[in-house]
């Protein structure tokens, strides 16, 4: 992958539903700072929704344990000033730009879609077979070896996808995952499918992101929010177990798979996949959304 193209933070790739029931899809900076103007994520399927939204609260985890609603520095140290972070943002009723804004700048090379070095929630290299892209799909999820009876696609639909497309079920595959991938470890169905996942829905899309933006930590102590586009390189070694992260940014952009996008001409057609690492479930305290 030599070219650096499609960047979530611009290009429209996550579908939103607005108050007219009308579905459109949008850049991942236009959903959240327009978030109070749509009633819903409405991806292909939910397993797309619940990614994408632990992927905006991330962002807003990570940029509002540093500043406050006007962008000014301001770290979290007291349970009150977490509180009084979360209820300035709630009565703003949409997020500020001004801070979101500057943060998506500063990290904006880190969301290539496909990129030589550092394509967003993939890697770079990737030593495995290619898979067509119906199993990735997650409405076919077809492998080779099983024909779908009844499936929503046929024909060259089933082969290619366009590139927003691939980027929401990208996402969908690193939350939940495709058992068939992880062997020697099938019984681990990735993180979300295991903590079996609730969140809590608003009236619109800043409400549940609000009302799913938890800044206090169980022990009462404030972490650095680190976001693995913050990393400066990603380590998957492999069907290990590892201690799950202490923030709640890093936990909600982990990569429990290894993947890679192949980009064709607008279109993705095949992508690599093999086993990646896992969090022990018990006692993951830091985890709201179970």
């Amino acid at each position: 992958m030599n070219e650096t193209e499609f960047n979530l933070l611009d290009e429209p790739w996550i579908r939103v539903m607005d108050d007219n029931c009308q579905i459109k899809e949008v850049s991942l900076t236009d959903a959240l700072l327009n978030a109070h103007k749509y009633k819903a994520l409405k991806g292909e399927m939910p397993t797309q929704d619940i990614v994408i939204l632990r992927l905006m609260l991330a962002i807003v985890h990570t940029v509002f344990s540093r500043v406050d609603a006007d962008g000014n520095e301001a770290e979290l140290e007291e349970e009150d000033d977490a509180l009084d972070r979360w209820e300035s943002l709630w009565n703003n009723r949409k997020i500020p730009e001004k801070p979101v804004r500057e943060y998506l700048e500063k990290w904006h090379e880190r969301f290539w879609l496909f990129h030589p070095e550092r394509p967003f929630g993939q890697m770079a290299v990737l030593d495995t077979r290619d898979y067509d892209v119906q199993k990735l799909n997650g409405e076919i999820l077809q492998s080779d070896n099983k024909k779908r009876v009844f499936s929503p696609y046929s024909g060259e639909a089933k082969h290619k996808m366009s590139f927003a497309q691939a980027a929401r079920w990208l996402m969908a595959l690193n939350g939940f995952t495709d058992m068939g991938t992880k062997k020697p470890n099938p019984k681990k169905p990735g993180w979300l499918a295991d903590i079996g996942t609730l969140y809590v829905v608003g009236d619109n899309l800043f409400d549940t992101i609000m009302l799913n933006y938890v800044p206090l930590y169980p022990d009462g102590e404030f972490r650095k929010e680190c976001p693995i586009w913050e990393k400066d390189t990603i380590v998957i070694v492999g069907n290990k177990l590892l201690p799950i992260p202490d923030n709640r940014s890093e936990l909600y952009t982990a990569l429990p798979r290894k993947v890679l996008l192949i980009k064709d001409v607008n279109c993705v057609r095949v992508f690599k996949v093999t086993a990646g690492d896992y969090f022990e479930t018990e006692n993951a305290f830091i985890e709201p959304m179970t």
